[in-house]
């Protein structure tokens, strides 16, 4: 709505100002002076985040109060990023105005044709931008920024801002001084184009706990974008903008726009301006009731607001529903509401229903006849009644009636349910809505609310679909041939699949979860049931089985019960009548995983594998759990991903195996062997890896694997990208050879769930042959098999999402064995314990687990023992059959009443070698509730020292992780042989049990004795190093001290090494999807005794050889140990041996700054060409951080050296980066300048370009030298050995600074640079002119544009130019070896489908995967940070901001943590992109997936 323009006479402010200001322009200037009319200027205001209320009127009389111009104003309240201006949908906008005062933020206005309409009226009418002006119209292209002559992308925190004036000869400067602002905001200079600076503003911050200085150009003019333009990024905050020193620099920049800055125009201006303002126009919410007809006993009435929240629209006051109300926009105060009869009333009484009953609300009542002039009818300014109030008064005469709203005793905004009047012949009043309030009710009315918005889900049904649906939702689906493929379910009866368990006889049992991994709305959540009764492979009947429940995760269905892990809790849910629906249910586990009211359930404990050894099997995420507790008492903190197990009824709770990332489920065979697909981490080292679990091990993740791999087991395979979800392990009959008795594995990203093919190698397995999908499917999640060999696959279909996306998504198939008829399914619960036995022997692993459980839920009979172990001890039966029979004696042995009649009776089977692994398995669970209190276990040491001296990998493995369970330390010395075994798993398990049974003993002996072999010296150390005791702290020194123990010295110092610190105790917080892999604890903390390491350490440092002394300090490095003492001796070492060169440059290469005394090591080492080419590459590192010229040259050196050695891309690539990111390049660009201006064509001279050429198009830079950087390019272009030596360099470095420059140089009359210039833009994928007639992004609506880039092909050459243009690598990785960003895109289009990909970039916020969201950061001293978590240790977080710079923030300082709703990654990115090239960029990412 605008408003009526209002008029007014302006008074002069600050007159006393005002004589000092007019008294300093006695100067002739030299614009124009001979034309002396008023100007005419328009101000334009409003917008996100500023006092516009305020400012406009500021500004206004301010320019008037100073000049002769007449400053009329357009401004809105609107306070959004894309404020109502509809001034500027008119060409002809600006008619009979001489200047324009942007002061709008329009960041939201992406309108083409809005721009346009704006930048064609500058062409000759002069404009002034203020503040916020600089981030309006970002549509994806530059031609607003072109305009400024700036672009500006960000702010840091509000501080006081020291200006200069640099241009001090300009006229707008002439009279001007430096100042100081009050806390204000200092914008970037992403980019400068044709501003020529003014005034810089220097701010001082704080950043990483030091105080560190900002500047950039805060105040330029533009000449060469059509008429003048003058700029200043200043006046953030009201007291700025009413600073004289402000509106002075604001005046002199508008008249030198308008060519009148002289004498004659500083003279106020004393006539009269126009104001018209704009009102907001609130959106309308799905759930806004728009009123229907008004009854006809009803008066009209048209009512107004002072502002409106959202949706709380002002006639929703007196609609009368009380489900619907008016609220102000915000906490000021007064806010008022207003009423407008169509004629005069006679009223009496005000009754009004305020929004809370528990707060006082202040206000009062006027009346008017004009809607002009108002009297107070009734005031309780001073009212302390809560909740509703009723208002009498004398009858008053009226037309309009206002209640203004002035106080609330608890806080909160003016808002109210319902306002009614009473008055003569009013029975009730009803809103009249005018043509703008029709609209909107129109628009409400056509868009109802939607129920789930905010939780719950649909009802599950059973729908029969067409053939034709049924196609459309399996068009992602297929099977190898030889199966059977039928839609099992629709997302009508199942949507939101994530995990799914099938009974033995095929009713399927689904956690159904339309909060996914990222949402926390209510009632999203809830199992289901679902039978397929007539067998045509579709279900026929659904059943809520547990209706609400939140993230339902991984899931076992065991006769009558359905054990159900829901984070943070796991619970058995009893059906005991068989009807579908639960009954009864019982906690087990409490506290497994974080509660919502932390953290959604992305990275929490997932899936459940019931085993045929009794246990459940936990898939656990890394963002572990603080505090679990089991039935039996048993408490389990997991600071981790790994494999967490427990008994049936709870009791149990352990660590099975950790060091995984986020794992998803744990496929397991009958013979025990579990496997897991893990998670890639986006481009840290850990892709998607193939586990093979065996106990008690670590797999390394995330602080082994990148720096201790030697301390870690290492996976199976390693796939790179993608996305692992569910699984299953298959040993049914109906399955044929090729694809049986193997784990299957889900990917959500490639789409398929995919079979291994593993072999036994020694303690564990390698994988034989490359996954090959099994079921192909749009989004698998999970997937069971019954056991009439039927598989059920869960997909997610619909749009690649984290979080509720509607109701339609999902479905599940089933994939049965073609042809194959099924042995009719056992009625278990009826047979014979003799029968059951038998059934231990069926083919169908899922038949001999049932048949195993059944047994199990009955009492014990001697002859059902005697059956079970003639089973176990028959050669002749099969191994799993066997194992089975084991299993069912031994799971009645866990009470330790019982142990020993178990250990009696399976005591023959020692003997049996295919036997024994699983007896050292077994006996490891007997006597748990000795083991839960303390105690030593029951199992006999004899056995297990038969296990430990097995020639078998696997018997001797299990022998070793149950001596550790058992507490059995009269084990250690056993288990100390295997320490340095030939097999890693068993090397790697013993220094675990070893350090678990705390017992050093075995390990100091291992140690002592000077014929054990180094590998089992690293063993004993890696065992030592993990018992933080004082005890093991003195053996360490006194060994270490004994020079008799000289052979084990650096094995002792090792442990020592890690002793150092500790892993501090942890509070909750977890580390997130980066955390600090350095290793080798998470959150380093020191103890009693790291003070004595220290100084043994410092002792055997000052005696070691220079050989031994250099490994030293490699070690305390590695370790995290910071020492002057150790840094100063490598140095020294250098210094006297140039052989200790390298070792001292890597050593340097880990310090924070370089000591003036390793300057000439590095010089040395830069400058030789004998230098090997990691340590070339490491010098530069060094060199880089060196703030001194003479560093400069050494890089050029040493980057020539290094780019002539072969094979040593790495190296190479790892030095470019040091050299270009050298964050202090912009001091030294002199010296670029020097060796380039030789014109000799050279290596040096290469990348002396490539470097000027990086610091020419850095946003960061400095801008004095980027700007003359820039000059000089332009200067040396002009001369052809230069210019080849740019285009040159530039295609070496993929620098797309010269692309334009190159495009045009293929037709250079030098041959050499034509030809040079041809190569570049075929290396750097720079399109030629006119062959892409494609339209651009922004002119497209967001569905025209996703249809187009997704239907196209583009070219992958011009993709990459695209990424490097678009600044993707600002935020993203492409390759392994770069340093880690924002989301990895190596692998991205192996989780992401092209539709996906492409939706992503063109709507950022539409789903942000748990990692990738914005975090907007407050410090205790103020300072406010928003970007993403890139690295995320225990004391700190390292945050990535929008110009690509990391912050580490102290966690100690932070006040508040926030994460915010909207991606860092800005919308209308790639609007200034064509069609074409959006697809080529997709086909680009596409590309890369094939080779990562």
């Amino acid at each position: 709505m605008i408003s009526i323009m209002s008029s007014r006479f302006f008074l002069p402010l600050a007159l006393t100002a005002m004589v000092s200001f007019l008294g300093c322009h006695t100067s002739l200037l030299s614009d124009d002076s001979s034309d002396v009319r008023t100007l005419k200027a328009l101000l334009v205001a409003g917008g996100c985040c500023h006092d516009y209320t305020h400012q406009h009127e500021i500004l206004a009389d301010g320019i008037q109060g100073r000049a002769n111009v007449q400053v009329d104003v357009i401004w809105t309240d609107d306070r959004s990023t894309h404020p109502p201006l509809p001034l500027y949908e008119d060409p002809n906008w600006a008619d009979g105005y001489d200047v324009i005062i942007h002061d709008e933020c329009a960041a939201g206005n992406r309108d083409l044709e809005v721009m346009h309409n704006i930048l064609n009226v500058h062409q000759t009418v002069p404009a002034v931008h203020l503040h916020c002006a600089m981030h309006s119209f970002r549509n994806g292209t530059d031609l607003w920024f072109k305009h400024l002559g700036i672009q500006s992308t960000s702010h840091g925190p509000q501080a006081p801002i020291d200006i200069h004036f640099t241009d001090t000869e300009h006229p707008i400067n002439e009279t001007l001084k430096d100042w100081t602002t009050i806390r204000e905001e200092l914008y970037n200079n992403a980019k400068i184009f044709d501003a020529h600076p003014l005034a810089t503003g220097k701010q001082i911050i704080k950043r990483k706990g030091k105080e560190t200085t900002v500047e950039h150009v805060v105040a330029w003019i533009n000449e060469n974008q059509g008429a003048r333009s003058f700029s200043t990024t200043l006046g953030h905050n009201t007291e700025t903008v009413a600073d004289d020193r402000y509106l002075e620099l604001v005046t002199r920049g508008l008249l030198w726009a308008c060519g009148k800055l002289n004498e004659n125009y500083f003279k106020p201006y004393t006539g009269e301006n126009k104001v018209t303002f704009v009102k907001s126009e609130p959106k309308p919410e799905a759930k806004a009731k728009a009123p229907g007809k008004a009854p006809q006993n009803a008066t009209p009435v048209k009512v107004s607001a002072s502002s409106t929240q959202n949706n709380r629209f002002a006639w929703m006051a007196i609609d009368g529903e009380t489900k619907t109300r008016w609220c102000a926009a915000n906490a000021s105060k007064p806010q008022w509401l207003q009423l407008e009869f169509d004629q005069v009333q006679k009223i009496s009484g005000v009754n009004i229903q305020w929004e809370s009953q528990s707060n006082a609300y202040a206000y009062k009542l006027e009346a008017s006849m004009d809607g002009e002039s108002w009297a107070m009818i009734h005031d309780a300014s001073d009212n302390l009644q809560l909740g509703n109030t009723k208002a009498r008064f004398p009858q008053t005469e009226l037309r309009f009636l206002k209640m203004s709203g002035t106080r609330t005793s608890a806080g909160g905004w003016i808002s109210l349910w319902e306002f009614s009047v009473e008055g003569q012949g009013i029975q009730k009043i009803y809103p009249q809505l005018d043509a703008k309030d029709k609209k909107i009710a129109k628009s409400v009315k056509n868009k109802p609310e939607d129920p789930l918005a905010k939780g719950g889900n649909v009802k599950p049904a059973i729908v029969k679909l067409s053939q034709a649906e049924e196609e459309q939702i399996l068009k992602d689906a297929s099977v190898p041939d030889g199966f059977d493929m039928t839609l099992f379910a629709s997302s009508a009866t199942a949507n939101y699949p994530v995990y799914v368990a099938a009974s033995p006889g095929g009713d399927l049992y689904v956690s159904s979860d339309g909060n996914g991994s990222l949402g926390r709305n209510p009632r999203r959540g809830r199992v289901l049931r679902l039978r397929d009764s007539d067998h045509d492979g579709r279900a026929d009947e659904v059943k809520e089985f547990i209706p609400e429940i939140d993230s339902p995760r991984g899931l076992v269905w065991d006769h009558d019960c359905l054990y159900l892990l829901h984070p943070p809790h796991i619970s058995v849910y009893f059906d005991r009548d068989k009807d579908g629906v639960a009954d009864a249910s019982k906690r087990l586990i409490s506290g497994i995983a974080f509660d919502f009211d932390q953290r959604p359930p992305d990275h929490t404990t997932n899936g459940l594998e019931l085993g045929i050894d009794g246990w459940i099997y936990i898939a656990g995420g890394d963002f572990g759990f603080m505090d679990a507790v089991g039935a039996d008492g048993r408490r389990l903190q997991h600071r981790g991903g790994g494999v967490i197990r427990f008994r049936p009824d709870g009791t149990g709770l352990e660590l099975f195996a950790t060091g995984t990332r986020n794992i998803l489920g744990t496929p397991m065979s009958p013979l025990l062997n579990m496997f897991a697909r893990d998670n890639t981490n986006d481009g840290g080292g850990w892709d998607v890896r193939l586990h093979h679990f065996s106990g008690l091990e670590d797999h390394g993740y995330p602080r082994l694997y990148k720096n201790f791999g030697e301390e870690h087991i290492q996976p199976l395979a390693d796939y790179g990208g993608g996305s692992g979800c569910g699984s299953v392990y298959i040993h049914e009959p109906g399955f044929p050879s090729e694809w049986a008795n193997a784990p299957f594995t889900c990917d959500w990203g490639r789409a398929a769930t995919f079979h291994h093919r593993v072999k036994r190698q020694g303690a564990t397995f390698v994988e034989t042959q490359a996954p090959k999908p099994f079921i192909k499917v749009t989004r698998p999640t999970d997937a069971d098999v019954d056991a009439m060999s039927r598989v059920y696959q869960a997909s997610w279909k619909g749009p690649a999402t984290f979080n509720w996306a509607g109701p339609d998504h999902g479905y599940i198939l089933r994939v049965s064995p073609k042809g194959f008829e099924p042995e009719p399914l056992p009625d278990f619960p009826n047979l014979t314990d003799d029968q059951l036995v038998e059934q231990l022997q069926s083919p169908s692993h899922i038949r001999a687990l049932t048949a195993q459980r059944a047994l199990l839920r009955r009492e014990e009979i001697p002859s059902t023992h005697e059956a079970l172990l003639h089973l176990a001890a028959d050669h002749e039966k099969e191994t799993k059959a066997r194992v089975a029979a084991l299993y069912a004696i031994t799971q009645r042995g866990l009470d330790s009443r019982k142990s020993m009649q178990v250990i009696q009776l399976i005591e023959p089977l020692i003997q049996d070698t295919v036997m024994l692994p699983f007896v050292m398995r077994a006996i490891g669970d007997l006597g748990m509730d000795q083991l839960t209190a303390g105690k030593t276990g029951p199992a006999p040491i004899k056995w297990l020292n038969i296990g430990l001296a097995s020639n078998d990998p696997r018997t001797r493995l299990e022998a070793i992780i149950t001596s550790a369970r058992q507490n059995k330390s009269e084990a250690g010395k056993a288990i100390a042989a295997s320490l340095g075994h030939t097999d890693g798993t068993i090397a790697h398990t013993a220094f675990r049990a070893l350090a678990v049974l705390g017992h050093s003993n075995a390990c100091f002996a291992i140690l002592d004795a000077a014929n054990s072999s180094d590998a089992q010296r690293k063993g004993a150390s890696h065992a030592l190093m993990r018992m933080h005791r004082s005890d093991v702290v003195e053996g360490l020194i006194a060994r270490l001290n004994d020079p008799l123990k000289s052979f084990a010295r650096p094995y002792l110092l090792s442990a020592l090494c890690r002793l150092y610190h500790r892993e501090a105790n942890w509070n909750g917080d977890s580390w997130g999807t980066r955390p600090d892999t350095r290793g080798p604890y998470y959150q380093l903390e020191k103890w009693s005794q790291s003070e004595k390491i220290l100084q043994s350490i410092k002792q055997a440092l000052a005696e070691s050889n220079p050989s031994d002394a250099a490994k030293l300090i490699e070690e305390m490095n590695r370790n995290r140990i910071r020492s002057n003492e150790a840094l100063e001796r490598i140095i020294h070492l250098a210094l006297k041996d140039t052989s200790h060169l390298e070792t001292a440059v890597t050593q340097l290469a880990g310090a924070d700054s370089i000591p003036d005394n390793a300057l000439p090591l590095l010089l040395a080492a830069a400058r030789s060409p004998s230098t090997a080419p990691m340590a070339l590459s490491q010098a530069i590192v060094c060199l880089s951080k060196v703030n001194r010229p003479i560093a400069v040259p050494a890089i050029l050196s040493a980057l020539s050296t290094l780019e002539k050695a072969k094979g040593e891309g790495k190296a190479q690539d790892a030095g470019r980066r040091a050299f270009l990111n050298h964050p202090n390049l912009d001091n030294f660009h002199s010296v670029l300048v020097n060796q380039l201006g030789e014109g000799i064509e050279s290596s040096e001279a290469r990348w002396a370009s490539a470097g000027l050429l990086e610091l020419a198009s850095r946003d960061a830079a400095a801008p004095e030298a980027r700007e003359q950087v820039q000059r000089y390019i332009d200067k040396a272009w002009q001369d052809p050995t230069l210019r080849l030596i740019l285009i040159n360099s530039a295609a070496q470095t993929r620098n797309h600074y010269l692309d334009a420059r190159i495009r045009a140089a293929v037709n250079d009359f030098e041959e050499n640079v034509a030809k040079a210039a041809k190569s570049a833009m075929r290396r750097l994928r720079i399109p030629a002119l006119g062959e892409d007639k494609t339209p651009q992004i922004a002119a497209l609506k967001l569905d025209q544009a996703l249809k187009q880039v997704v239907s196209s092909s583009g070219d992958i050459a011009l993709g990459e130019a695209v990424f490097t243009r678009a600044a993707c690598a600002t935020c993203h990785t492409v390759s392994q070896d770069q340093a880690q960003k924002g989301p990895y895109l190596g692998n991205i289009a192996n989780t992401y489908r092209r539709h996906d990909l492409a939706e992503s970039i063109l709507n950022p916020n539409k789903t942000i995967a748990q990692g990738f969201a914005t975090h907007e950061i407050t410090m205790k001293d103020g300072e406010e940070w928003t970007g993403f978590v890139v690295n995320e240790a225990g004391d700190a977080v390292t945050l990535r901001d929008t110009l690509s710079q990391e912050h580490i923030l102290l966690k100690s300082e932070i006040q508040n943590r926030t994460t915010l709703k909207t991606s860092i990654m800005p919308e209308g990115l790639m609007g200034g992109f064509t069609t074409k090239e959006m697809a080529s960029l997709l086909d680009y990412l596409v590309n890369l997936s094939k080779f990562d």
